[in-house]
């Protein structure tokens, strides 16, 4: 990734409903401000395919509309998972529009674990929307929520009957329902916006469908989606963490890009920290301690190379061991720290370091001056360099 100062022009529109999208889009202001910004390195998914003549409800690989009768649809809802007596609503769409047509089958959530059951009696289309309300139990604090939050899941129900309500299912429903109005069948609709809510974590993978994920699984997917709902929860109370979805859900719709800038740097200095001061661990520790699941997938590796990429450092990797790079992102209380990549992962370089870097230490008692402090001298002692002495220093 490189550094780019850029102007960035947003207009953002909001809709009714999807059925309403070409008649009822209220344009909302625009607003220019020139930030130092930065690349997120990971590519997001365009979709190519030629749309004419395709309806809001399919494409020609779609079997048409199928009602469904006498099925159960059970799952788990999670943010982290929402508590025992948490609603969980399945809402009958339209199958042309995805319109809500005000059937709806209610259930609750019967466990600690998120897990819920709802006996549906008839749909008269395979496609539902599933809502989740309640308390959570949070990842970051590790204490169940005060208030409550609602996450939704969009699903096609011919080939399944076991949905989970998680937080890339939430995340991706704007930026879906707009995709399928403009053409795409509900299938590739959720596969593409899946895959570039991802992208604008900086991740990447071939992850199974966002429904059938679980932030308890042992799988890269479910690192995943725990990593992301780890950073967009932060520190955040409750009624912050709604509205910074909101807006992410509003910032992607259209385009599937997301360009606040200012809340994706903050995200990361906020993970950076988390990382560099060791306690992420006490995130894990936090979902093993609830004593839900054995497993606890490894959600850090993401959650670094989200600041990582934010940052402009890119991955850690041997072919980059001993690297020193400065952070270049000039939103950030961290643009123009110097970081260090060893073991795999990028941390603060020290003053040492990060002067002395790409100067060969192969002459005991050899003396040279910083690459940043000009006219600070360093001595080889051995094969690494350290501060030289006032005596040292007079060349």
């Amino acid at each position: 990734m490189r550094n780019l100062i850029k102007i960035c022009t947003k207009c953002h529109s909001k809709r009714s409903h999807v059925v309403a999208k070409s008649k009822n889009l209220l344009s909302s202001w625009c607003r220019k401000a020139a930030i130092g910004a930065f690349v997120f390195g990971a590519l997001l998914v365009a979709c190519g395919d030629d749309n004419s003549g395709k309806n809001a409800g399919g494409t020609e690989e779609d079997s048409g509309i199928v009602a469904i009768a006498d099925k159960t649809i059970s799952g788990v809802s999670q943010k982290g998972p929402f508590v025992n007596g948490s609603s969980v609503t399945v809402q009958e769409l339209d199958g042309e529009s995805l319109a809500q047509t005000g059937a709806s089958y209610e259930g609750k959530i019967k466990n600690d674990m998120g897990e819920f059951s709802v006996k549906v009696t008839k749909l008269a289309s395979q496609y539902a929307l599933l809502k989740a309300n309640g308390f959570y139990r949070n990842e970051v604090t590790g204490e169940k929520s005060k208030s409550q939050v609602t996450l939704y899941a969009l699903t096609d129900l011919s080939d399944r009957d076991e949905v989970n309500v998680n937080l890339l299912t939430h995340m991706e429903y704007e930026r879906s329902l707009y995709l399928v109005a403009e053409g795409l069948s509900v299938g590739k609709a959720k596969k593409q916006a899946e895959s570039e809510v991802l992208a604008s974590f900086g991740i990447e993978g071939d992850f199974a469908s966002a429904e059938d994920l679980s932030i308890f699984g042992t799988d890269e997917g479910a690192a995943a989606l725990l990593a992301v709902s780890v950073l967009m929860q932060g520190d955040l109370s409750e009624a912050d963490f709604s509205e910074r979805l909101a807006n992410y859900a509003a910032d992607i719709e259209q385009d599937g890009k997301w360009d606040d800038f200012i809340t994706a740097t903050v995200i990361a200095d906020w993970a950076s920290n988390r990382s560099l001061t060791g306690t992420l661990t006490a995130i894990r520790n936090n979902i093993a301690g609830w004593g839900l699941s054995a497993d606890v997938p490894a959600f850090e590796k993401f959650v670094n190379r989200y600041w990582w990429q934010v940052y402009s450092l890119g991955f850690c990797d041997k072919d980059r061991e001993g690297e020193v790079k400065a952070a270049e992102n000039a939103l950030s209380g961290n643009n123009g720290v110097h970081f260090i990549c060893g073991d795999g992962a990028w941390r603060k370089a020290t003053d040492v370091e990060y002067d002395t870097y790409e100067k060969k230490c192969d002459e005991d008692g050899k003396i040279v001056f910083g690459n940043v402090s000009k006219e600070r001298p360093y001595d080889c002692d051995g094969n690494s360099w350290r501060k030289a002495t006032e005596v040292e220093g007079v060349l």
